[in-house]
């Protein structure tokens, strides 16, 4: 039995005991004020990509992700990687060159688990994972948290619509930026030994995406280092002195082009990445291929990030030969070709915080394991909510992919088993090659398939030029899936050998008027 005093006494033994909890609490927060809101600050800034792929839902209307997400399934329902195209009229018997087959293959496997969010998935864990490889490049070098995480947030906005596209070069931006990290810290502290790791970086990269030959690049500037700054001795006393052994950096060179060979194709990858570089034609033809316009804040920013780490080595008391190497292929290389803007902005984060003379300064902010777990879980906080508040589900996705793609032109045609030859335009026909797997495509965004000449004489029928109603392919055709603002559709409406058989706000569909189409519906008003 209890005193009647015993009740109160208890209730202010566990009130105290719970106060000094809170106290120590409170201090122990007090302590941690500062590392808690780097933490908190760093979860931000890894997310924040991510944030923006499951807002906007990434671009699915891109066409070359789908024929990418077909060759997946290839593969796996072949168990081999294709050796002449399956997909198209004109790559009927040609050598093709799967380039991408790994990334390929992991895509479908996520659409195949996840649907359409697969796609999203990916495109989140790829820029978490390049956001914090950029981080990390830049906190290598530079000990101030402010600055670093500066540094990574403008880098990133800057290739933010690099990022947002569900393409392979994820992983070439990944990987670049894991190599040049590995290569300035060589370069600061003499050691080489890291560098070794560079082959088996190179053995998966050349599976999962053909720019690994922007890596070979970046080796070779390294191991040129050495020649040029002999070279600008000539000139001027005032170049600082090699960094990399030339004969070392040649054999780590010579090993990765190996550990490159490791691929269903081996040297002939090589014969793919010799095929881009000769049709120049593309870059004039293909919007991603095309120069910056300066018409976007990632653009102005991209020439930001120029200019400034232009002044900042122009400041330099004395030239660093493999800084001003690194820069001018960066430059080279995001000024010809938007899409490889992401080069820029990789290459400047590395240039401007390993000039840092604070190199020796320890990190302002250390990554320990409880720090890398509480910011995992952090991360998975903001994810997961907005994911909570974002519309994900699989009909949301599939009507974003109709708002620019044909998918129900491409439902029709597969309700109603109209036959080819298919006709269709360049843009269209990554997404042909998925929704219509049994019609090969007239022309996809596989350029070094096509050629110059035959994707600019599509494009030129397409636009209605002079010679659009004697062109050979689109006289030979059953079957012409059209976009809707395209010249030629306004054509095919007045040409007697073809009939409108459906027609939305995105697409129209024609069938040959002198064709035996199975389910033909000839007659038939559009839309019926």
């Amino acid at each position: 039995m209890q005193t009647a005093a015993g009740g109160p006494l208890r209730f202010q033994h566990r009130f105290n005991m719970a106060f000094g909890r809170m106290t120590k609490l409170k201090d122990f927060l007090f302590r941690h004020e500062e590392p808690f809101r780097r933490s908190f600050l760093l979860a931000i800034l890894l997310a924040l990509p991510a944030l923006v792929v499951l807002r906007w839902k990434v671009n699915l209307d891109d066409a070359d992700i789908w024929w990418h997400l077909r060759t997946g399934k290839w593969i796996l329902d072949h168990h081999m990687v294709p050796l002449t195209d399956p997909f198209s009229l004109h790559g009927v018997g040609k050598e093709w060159v799967a380039y991408s087959w790994l990334f390929e293959v992991l895509v479908f496997r996520l659409h195949q688990w996840f649907g359409l969010s697969g796609i999203l998935y990916y495109n989140v864990m790829l820029t978490i994972a390049i956001t914090a490889a950029v981080f990390t490049l830049v906190k290598r070098f530079e000990p101030a948290f402010t600055s670093t995480v500066g540094l990574t947030a403008i880098s990133i906005v800057s290739m933010l619509p690099v990022l947002m596209m569900p393409r392979p070069w994820l992983f070439t931006i990944l990987f670049f930026t894991i190599e040049l990290k590995l290569l300035l810290s060589a370069k600061m502290t003499g050691s080489n030994r890291a560098l070794w790791y560079l082959p088996f970086l190179f053995a998966l990269w050349a599976n999962l995406h053909i720019q690994f030959v922007y890596g070979l690049l970046l080796l070779g500037v390294a191991a040129s280092e050495f020649l040029v700054t002999k070279i600008l001795r000539r000139f001027t006393d005032q170049v600082e002195e090699s960094a990399f052994d030339a004969a070392r950096m040649a054999l780590v060179t010579v090993a990765c082009i190996a550990a490159t060979l490791a691929n269903p194709y081996h040297y002939k990858v090589y014969l793919a990445v010799y095929d881009y570089m000769v049709q120049r034609g593309f870059y004039d033809l293909v919007s991603e291929l095309q120069s910056p316009q300066f018409r976007t804040l990632s653009e102005w920013l991209m020439l930001g990030i120029a200019v400034g780490t232009s002044f900042i080595l122009g400041r330099r008391r004395r030239i660093n030969a493999f800084y001003l190497l690194l820069l001018l292929m960066a430059l080279t290389i995001s000024f010809r070709s938007k899409r490889d803007m992401w080069l820029v902005a990789v290459a400047s984060a590395g240039i401007v915080a390993a000039s840092s003379s604070n190199f020796s300064v320890v990190s302002q902010y250390v990554l320990s394991r409880a720090r890398l777990l509480s910011l995992s879980a952090a991360m998975l906080v903001v994810i997961a909510f907005t994911m909570r508040t974002t519309d994900l589900s699989e009909d949301t996705l599939r009507r974003k992919v109709s708002e620019n793609l044909p998918a129900e032109a491409a439902a029709v045609v597969e309700e109603r088993g109209y036959a080819g030859p298919l006709y269709n335009h360049f843009n269209w026909g990554g997404y042909l090659i998925w929704r219509l797997p049994a019609l090969p495509v007239a022309m996809d965004g596989r350029t070094n398939l096509y050629g110059v000449e035959k994707a600019s004489h599509s494009l030129e029928v397409w636009a209605g030029g002079s010679s659009w109603s004697s062109d050979p392919e689109l006289d030979a055709a059953g079957l012409v899936v059209a976009q809707i603002d395209q010249p030629l559709t306004s054509l095919l409406k007045r040409d007697p050998r073809f009939d409108l058989v459906y027609e939305d706000k995105i697409a129209a569909v024609f069938v040959a008027r002198n064709r035996e189409n199975a389910g033909s519906t000839r007659g038939r008003t559009p839309n019926s």
